[in-house]
């Protein structure tokens, strides 16, 4: 994968995103102590279909390459199969495979019941470029509540409802307003570098972000019509 380098600076920069949302999520799951419900191999929300931002979809392929060539492979073979089912559902559905191109946005109502397990897990369930995952990946599990108190999400996984339920103390408090500014103006900034347009939302899936080819500028010509967004 070759990115330019103005890319590469900005990529550079979400990462430091994902480590300020992995210093929150290890700061909650130590305050809540031994009746958290995550654990190693624990694999129930590493499921179905849910959209990632460009961003992720470079990082996850940055890590994808630090895999040795037979799990590269099956890897790469678990998204085609994906892939090709997906655009039996969405013809229109091309590189480089953007949900924005989709219409009604459908991607946005995922059926709960799709129990596809992501392409990236290994026989043990553990995730494969865990260092790499997804910034949702990241910040799943506890609800996400700003240290001025402004509640963003109030999801819990089912594991943990019991050690939040219980905890002698609020969930842990997090920067993330500050979080998702920031990560807001990466994305936009990466997808106009990729698109020469100022884009607030350009997402794909997971089983898609691999199969993304981000060295041909061509192919980023006409990603999608402003209008749409």
């Amino acid at each position: 994968m070759t990115m330019s380098q103005d890319v590469t600076a900005l990529i550079a920069a979400y990462r430091e995103v994902l480590a300020q949302a992995d210093h929150w999520f290890d700061d909650a799951a130590t305050a809540l102590g031994p009746m958290l419900g995550c654990h190693i191999g624990c694999c129930d929300c590493c499921r179905g279909l849910f959209d990632i931002t460009l961003p992720d979809a470079v990082v996850l392929q940055i890590g994808f390459q630090q895999l040795d060539g037979h799990w590269q492979q099956r890897v790469l073979q678990r998204c085609r199969q994906r892939r090709d089912l997906l655009q039996q559902q969405w013809p229109e559905l091309q590189a480089p495979y953007l949900l924005n191109h989709l219409h009604n946005r459908p991607w946005q109502t995922m059926p709960e019941q799709d129990a596809t397990p992501c392409p990236l897990l290994d026989d043990q369930g553990s995730c494969l470029v865990y260092a790499w995952r997804p910034l949702t990946c990241r910040l799943h599990g506890f609800p996400q509540i700003d240290v001025d108190g402004e509640v963003f999400s109030e999801c819990c996984c089912p594991y943990n409802e019991e050690a939040v339920t219980c905890s002698t103390r609020d969930v842990q408090r997090g920067p993330f307003r500050e979080l998702f500014t920031r990560e807001a103006q990466l994305i936009r900034r990466v997808n106009q570098l990729l698109t020469a347009q100022y884009l607030y939302e350009l997402d794909t899936f997971i089983p898609l972000a691999f199969l993304i080819d981000f060295s041909d500028p061509g192919q980023w010509a006409h990603p999608v019509d402003i209008a749409d967004l």
